[in-house]
């Protein structure tokens, strides 16, 4: 999406008049990144979730420069996050249990 955008503005400047360029490129943010958001946010590989569990800082900083150019679009990305992060944060919390029961079980058997 983010090679489409720059390939956009490329014709923009060589082809079109510069009055045309910014409603080309919010069409061009329409077609490509808000009418498909949450099929590229929910990709298996290279979805939000993917690449928060990879620990993908660039590309997460990548798509939030691209959503961040269509209305409403950084919520969704917003709301996986929060999810990552609650799910993550249970995870540990229940690992933490887990050891602390097993150390006190352990304890009970040793004494």
């Amino acid at each position: 999406a983010e090679e489409c955008l720059k390939q956009e503005k490329d014709r923009v400047t060589h082809y079109l008049h510069a009055s045309s360029e910014t409603k080309l490129l919010q069409e061009a943010e329409r077609e490509l990144l808000a009418q498909y958001e949450q099929e590229l946010l929910d990709k298996e590989h290279s979805g939000c979730l993917a690449l928060l569990q990879d620990d993908k800082t660039e590309d997460m900083s990548r798509m939030f420069r691209l959503f961040s150019r269509v209305p409403s679009g950084l919520q969704p990305i917003s709301d996986m996050f929060k999810k990552h992060i609650e799910s993550e944060g249970m995870a540990l919390v229940k690992q933490a249990e887990a050891t602390a029961t097993q150390r006190k079980e352990q304890g009970k058997k040793d004494a």
